[in-house]
């Protein structure tokens, strides 16, 4: 049986799972990207990896490839990394280097497609023609899938949902732009919020540089000022998310990402804002679900993704 390797290259960890031609996962292994290290120990990263994996293969069975999700742009025609936020890598040609060193098939892809395209084969989009898919953590990524393809636009790099425009003169994004949604519906948005605040009637005082999770942990708690940070910045979340659904008409928003895994508070808000801003027919048809792959979709999404290239071939 042939089994296909995923990877999830970030710029916190490195992960890779073994995925078999029926969707069955076998060995998975994580690594720290040890990103402000430089090229070559994320590469290094990357190998042990890939070698633990292919050591790991079942018995009888063989490596079909590796599929890899990256954060950034990707130009897919030539296999490079064009640029990778938080990596050390621009026009980085992955592809042809781990084509060459392992002699193997070799697909790279964004990885909030390679996430999408998970959950829309194996989790809470199965079933569906309409996905969008909506990480929230740190930034906020998102993918689409629509008629039952994946979305890429002409350049590979549609559906940056966390850099569409919300607030023309609003504050300085990390990718240039200003008034970002990413600045102000995201984990560090709340981070910066918090950080900004006057907490000396806070639970949140005495923290200089408050993290999102504290942030939850006080609203949870009953602390005012954390709940109107959270309101607020999940608030715009939902926005963002509503303009998607408006534009795209969905059956199925799957939401995931650190801010939203088995968070209520986040998924009531999100909820409210997309009855409230989309089209009624809109916001009565389509369902908002959390992901079901965690942090794994696009592993999974990487692997089907590989497959496909090669079924196609």
């Amino acid at each position: 049986m042939q089994q296909y390797i995923g990877l999830d290259i970030g710029g916190t960890k490195i992960s890779g799972l073994l995925l078999d031609e029926t969707g069955v996962p076998g060995k998975f292994v994580q690594l720290p990207s040890l990103a402000k290290q430089g090229e070559g120990q994320v590469c290094q990263q990357i190998f042990r990896i890939i070698e633990e994996l292919l050591a790991a293969l079942p018995e009888g069975s063989r490596a079909a490839g590796i599929g890899a999700g990256v954060p950034g742009a990707v130009d897919r025609e030539t296999g490079e990394i064009v640029y990778a936020a938080n990596l050390p890598f621009e026009k980085f040609p992955l592809k042809k280097m781990l084509e060459e060193k392992y002699q193997l098939p070799v697909c790279l892809e964004n990885d909030a497609n390679a996430a999408a395209w998970g959950e829309y084969c194996f989790g809470a989009g199965c079933g569906v023609k309409n996905m969008i898919y909506v990480t929230a953590s740190t930034g906020i990524g998102a993918g689409a899938v629509l008629n039952g393809q994946l979305f890429r636009g002409s350049t590979g790099n549609a559906f940056e949902l966390g850099h569409i425009t919300i607030d023309r003169n609003g504050e300085i994004c990390g990718c240039g732009n200003q008034g970002c949604a990413e600045s102000y519906g995201s984990g560090s948005a709340i981070a910066q919020m918090a950080q900004a605040a006057d907490k000396e009637n806070s639970l949140l005082r005495g923290l200089q540089n408050p993290e999102a999770v504290q942030v939850f942990a006080a609203a949870d708690a009953g602390d005012s000022l954390a709940a109107a940070i959270i309101k607020k910045a999940i608030g715009d979340l939902g926005a963002c998310i509503s303009v998607a659904a408006t534009l795209l008409d969905p059956d199925v928003i799957v939401l995931g990402g650190g801010l939203a895994y088995g968070n209520d508070r986040v998924f009531s808000l999100v909820k409210k804002e997309i009855e409230r801003r989309c089209l009624p027919p809109v916001a009565r048809h389509v369902q908002l679900l959390p992901a079901k792959l965690s942090q794994q979709a696009g592993l999974y999404g990487a692997a089907a993704l590989l497959k496909g290239n090669l079924s196609s071939v």
